[in-house]
């Protein structure tokens, strides 16, 4: 029926349904029985006349009648008959006629008039026919119903003696001269149950019987079901008129037929009706018209061709048996229903819900019947999908037999959904709306499937519904932006309808808004209030074309349903109740659903609001197409639209001066950055792209300007070279600078009690000041000048480090010594001894250093090295030392007294005590420098007994070491260290090197022996020899380190095979070994 509702013309205008139909139940009896032949009821099986009526002249039947008239009429000798075929292509059919051949023969020949030449007169008028109904009563033995029909007593002397069955003989004295035609429906079935002397006895009989036909007028029509039987192997024994019964029939002749009274079709209505279809399928290029099809159409009316075509694909895909009769009962069922409501029995008609049953049984195997039937009565009852069901019904009867060609066409779907005076292009759409509607249709190269598992784009649209406007409006928002790209602002992406906050940053921002702008929308942004915005002018504002609005309440489908299904996408790909594949599908659809949702929002989108002062003059501005404004190949770029929305170098130089104006009216200077954030501030002023951009506009803008331009290390003749930090400066509030002015700020420096002045730290105070320029080409030689000037005065002095120099520099020191005390040797030898109280030695360079950056006290140059000598020769005379590498001498020789180290050192007397109480210590005893102190020279100090010590360190007498390293090498002191008396057998073996061989050869020319007290042994090696042993096929080295402490007690013996089992590749050697 049409979905319209609407039929100009029914099936019932055009013919009569057939009498078998509208009598009774309206069913058609789909399966024939030859034991109904004599039933006491009026079955359709003994009434011969509705039977004929019903019954098609197949080529078989055909062949039987003109060979059993041959044989009546003298010109062939062949009464036996076989029809063989799977259950349900008309064998018992065809037998129920053959049957009426002998009983009703006026009938068969009043039939047959027209049908099959010369029948007429032949058939017997006075035959018996003999109906063995196996089926329906089991005899013992095949015989029995045929005698007993004949009324001829067998006894036991009739039966051959080693068969046990009646002769040939007993057959034709049975049979006599009477016609005799014996019926056997499927008789191998029954054949199967027979076993021992019953089954051999039952075959024998046959023989004889078939072999009897020849020579009475018996005849045998039986029907089996296959070739390859017992029973089918003696049928092959005999000749006999064999009928192939899977090849008889056309289901659409049968269709026709069964179904529908003879010369009841209008058949102009018909050819007037099938036009209407074939000139609504040429209107479309959905439809593949197949050759034929007006013609075939006409021939097959009421029912569509195609899906006859369609359902006896599959009905015979499964199996041939039945499949006749099948299609038959279900034509019948939905042409009974359905001949007043339509115009023409298509796909849709074949309704899923109304014949679930009989669909199913198509293949019982696949629930693909009760999974569309689900689909149209959970999922089509809320929605408006005019055209749903008949377009499921459809893709159901094409997706019945997995493989066979599997699924329906476009074209399939509009021949079996369409009526006349339906809308092709409606059909169209309903089904784009069925996908994702219900749950299991499924698209799969260009066909459209009915499966057991529910379409991926169906769960992800269920899961769809499930998904808050909100976050599907937060969703557009976010691929608004990701579209844009960096610097895009999405905002008005919710349900309220307000705008989201835009960063306040001095990039340029492009905001994107979900619909067209308004004065007071770009006022809110622009202003940002409560928060405020300072950069006002770094916003660009960008809408969708042609007033479209992107929300909630409108374009839902087009963008906030395209949202839920990507989110929808999202919550069901991780669902773990789904098989892998089916997850692998909706990951897939995630990425073409976003990606669809981004293509409909870039299609969306095209347009910009231009205007010079957005906040004050918005009515002046236009709305203006991206395309245009950005003049790029990528319109919908935030990077593109920002850098159209710069200011070309013309307008920011013709601005720059204004802004400089205005902020050197109210401040003594300005920086270009400032200026730069200036131009961001005020939304009156074009926008720079970038500081550069103004640094740019300043060099070129104001080279002719009352200005200048300072740099950090001074001011510049000229506009060049600028950078954002550049201070810009009115010209006539700058001082300039000649040497006189420098040395006249110098002296006020000191004039304001200031005793001293660092350098370079004046230089760079001077070129940084922005109110005075040292005008000329080399300012720190200038600098330079003015200091040495002052320097050559008497009251001033250059310091640099502990030199008193006479060229300016800027690492020196400029000294007032006006005031300052003079110092000689005495004070100098005064700091020394404060120097060696404070860190037990003095460096006599730094005291000279600090001397020289003492402002309190002067030592003039000329002086020093005279003042140094006396101070340290006198010390040296008080019993001090020099300390020079380790060793403590008492002179000053020819060393320089400004760079030595002096160090106290215990009197003679004090010495010699200490060495006899240290002689007197045994082996291995320990001492520190405050037990010396406190045994021998408590008045002496312990600075002054530790630089003794080391003094006399590694003499035999006496003898001792460092307690930790076991060394006598004052150079290896260190605080707390501590010392020790040795053992006079101990000795100690030393080597740090690179090379392996000089290791060796050191060791072999040691001669001594012993056990080890201590050793340490460490070596870097390469590659192989890298790792220990059994890591070494483990992984691949490039380099190790190995770093060993040996355990007490060991020989020399062993270090020895120690020593020589080193990596010949060992580098860094460093082994210290004491043995005893």
């Amino acid at each position: 029926m049409s979905a319209e509702g609407t039929l100009d013309t029914e099936i019932d205008d055009i013919l009569t349904l057939s009498q078998e139909l509208t009598e009774g139940d309206g069913l058609i009896k789909g399966q024939i029985r030859l034991y109904d032949v004599d039933s006491d009821e009026d079955t359709l099986e003994s009434n011969p006349g509705r039977f004929f009526n019903r019954t098609l002249l197949t080529d078989g039947l055909e062949d039987s009648l003109k060979r059993l008239r041959d044989t009546l009429q003298g010109e062939d000798n062949t009464r036996i008959h076989e029809m063989y075929g799977p259950y349900g292509t008309g064998k018992s059919h065809q037998m129920v006629a053959m049957y009426h051949c002998f009983n009703s023969p006026d009938v068969v020949e009043e039939w047959a008039d027209g049908r099959v030449e010369g029948l007429d007169g032949t058939l017997p008028r006075d035959a018996l026919p003999v109906v063995v109904s196996l089926q329906k009563e089991q005899s013992e033995y095949l015989w029995e119903p045929l005698f007993d029909a004949l009324d001829y007593e067998v006894t036991e002397e009739d039966y051959d003696e080693e068969g046990g069955y009646p002769t040939i003989d007993v057959i034709e004295e049975a049979v006599g001269d009477r016609t005799v035609a014996f019926f056997m429906d499927e008789l191998e079935d029954w054949f199967g149950t027979l076993e021992g002397r019953r089954e051999s006895a039952n075959k024998g009989f046959l023989q004889a019987l078939l072999e009897t036909t020849s020579r009475t007028n018996l005849y045998a029509i039986v029907s089996v079901l296959r070739e390859g039987s017992a029973v089918h192997d003696i049928l092959s024994r005999q000749t006999r008129v064999e009928v192939n019964m899977s090849n008889q029939v056309d289901i659409k002749d049968v269709l026709r037929h069964r179904l529908v009274e003879p010369d009841s079709i209008d058949m102009r209505a018909v050819e007037t009706l099938v036009d209407k279809y074939i000139d609504a399928y040429h209107g479309t290029d959905y439809v593949d018209m197949p050759d034929g099809l007006r013609e075939e159409m006409q021939e097959t009316y009421p029912f569509h061709p195609e899906l006859i075509e369609s359902l006896k694909t599959r009905y015979f895909a499964e199996t041939e048996s039945g499949a006749t009769r099948g299609m038959l009962y279900l034509f019948a069922k939905v042409l009974v229903d359905k001949h007043q409501k339509t115009d023409l029995i298509t796909h849709g008609e074949v309704d899923a819900v109304e014949y679930n049953d009989e669909i199913g049984r198509i293949n019982v195997a696949h629930a693909r019947a009760d999974r569309c039937y689900d689909d149209i009565v959970d999922r089509l009852s809320n929605t408006d999908i005019s055209f749903g069901r008949p377009i499921l019904s459809t893709v159901l009867i094409y997706s019945l037999t997995p493989g066979l060609a599997e699924g329906a066409t476009t074209s399939d779907i509009i021949i079996g959904t369409y009526h006349v005076g339906d809308r092709i292009n409606d059909i169209i759409v309903d089904l784009e709306r069925l996908q994702g509607e219900v749950y299991h249709l499924w698209r799969s190269d260009e066909r459209f499937v009915i499966r057991e598992d529910e379409n991926p784009r169906s769960l992800v649209k269920n899961a769809a519904r499930d998904v808050e406007d909100e976050d599907a409006m937060q969703l557009i928002g976010d691929t608004v932006e990701s579209v844009f790209g960096s610097g895009a602002y999405a905002v008005g992406f919710n349900t309220d309808g307000e705008l989201e906050s835009v960063p306040d940053s001095q990039n340029i921002k492009v905001v994107v808004k979900n619909g067209p702008w308004s004065e007071d929308e770009v006022g809110e942004i622009i202003k940002n209030q409560p928060a405020g915005r300072q950069w006002r002018n770094t916003l660009v504002f960008v809408q969708p074309k042609n007033e479209k609005t992107i929300s909630t309440t409108k374009q839902q489908e087009k963008f906030l349903g395209k949202a839920k299904e990507v989110i929808g996408a999202k919550l069901r790909q991780d669902d773990p109740s789904l098989s892998d594949e089916i997850q692998s599908e909706i990951k897939k659809l995630q990425g073409e659903y976003a990606d669809d949702l981004e293509d409909r929002l870039e299609s969306a989108y095209g347009e910009v609001i231009d205007g010079d002062n957005l906040l004050s003059a918005y009515d002046d501005a236009a709305e203006m197409s991206l395309e245009n404004f950005t003049a790029a190949e990528d319109e919908l770029n935030a990077s593109n639209i920002a850098a159209a929305a710069e200011a070309d170098p013309f307008d920011l130089q013709r601005n720059v001066w204004s802004i400089v104006q205005d902020r050197l009216n109210s401040r003594s200077e300005t920086t270009i950055d400032d200026v730069y954030e200036k131009f961001l501030m005020d939304p009156t002023y074009p926008i720079p792209g970038s500081v550069q951009a103004v640094v740019d506009a300043v060099e070129d803008g104001l080279e002719e300007k009352p200005v200048l331009a300072h740099d950090g290390t001074g001011f510049q003749s000229e506009m060049d070279n600028l950078d954002p930090d550049s201070v810009l400066v009115l010209s006539e509030n700058v001082d300039r600078w000649s040497v006189d002015d420098i040395e006249s700020e110098l002296q006020r420096n000191f004039s304001g009690g200031t005793k001293k002045v660092d350098v370079g730290t004046f230089e760079l105070e001077v070129l940084n000041r922005t109110d005075v320029w040292v005008d000329s080409d080399d300012p720190h030689d200038d600098i330079m000048r003015a200091v040495g000037r002052l320097a050559n005065e008497d009251q001033y002095v250059l310091v640099s480090g502990s030199e008193v120099i006479t060229k300016a520099r800027s690492d020196a020191t400029l000294r007032d010594v006006s005031n300052a005390k003079r110092i000689g040797s005495g004070e100098v030898q005064s700091r020394i001894q404060e120097a060696i109280e404070d860190a037990d030695e003095a460096d006599t360079g730094q005291v000279l250093t600090a001397i020289r950056n003492d402002v309190e006290v002067y030592l003039p140059s000329e002086e020093t090295k005279t003042a140094f000598t006396g101070a340290v020769s006198s010390l040296l005379g008080d019993g001090y030392r020099i300390k020079t590498m380790g060793d403590y001498v008492s002179s000053l020789g020819d060393r320089d007294p400004r760079s030595v180290v002096v160090a106290p050192m215990v009197p003679d007397e004090v010495g010699d005590k200490i060495l006899d109480y240290i002689g007197d210590l045994d082996v291995e005893d320990t001492f520190e420098v405050g037990d010396i102190q406190a045994e021998c020279a408590p008045e002496e100090s312990e600075a002054a007994i530790r630089h003794f010590l080391l003094d006399n360190l590694g003499d035999d007498d006496p003898e001792y070491e460092f307690k930790t390293t076991r060394t006598q090498d004052p150079t290896d002191w260190f605080r707390g260290i501590g010392f020790r008396i040795p053992d006079a057998d101990e000795w100690e073996f030393l080597y740090e090197g690179e090379s392996l061989s000089d290791l060796l050869s050191k060791w072999q020319s040691s001669h001594e022996s012993g056990t080890v007290t201590y050793g340490s042994v460490s070596f870097t090696a390469q590659n192989a020899d890298a790792a220990p042993e059994k890591l070494q096929n483990v992984a691949s080295f490039e380099i190790g380190h190995t770093e060993l402490q040996l355990t007490e007690g060991q020989s020399h013996e062993t270090v020895a095979d120690l020593l020589e089992k080193i990596p010949s590749s060992a580098t860094n050697i460093d082994i210290t070994i004491e043995f005893e």
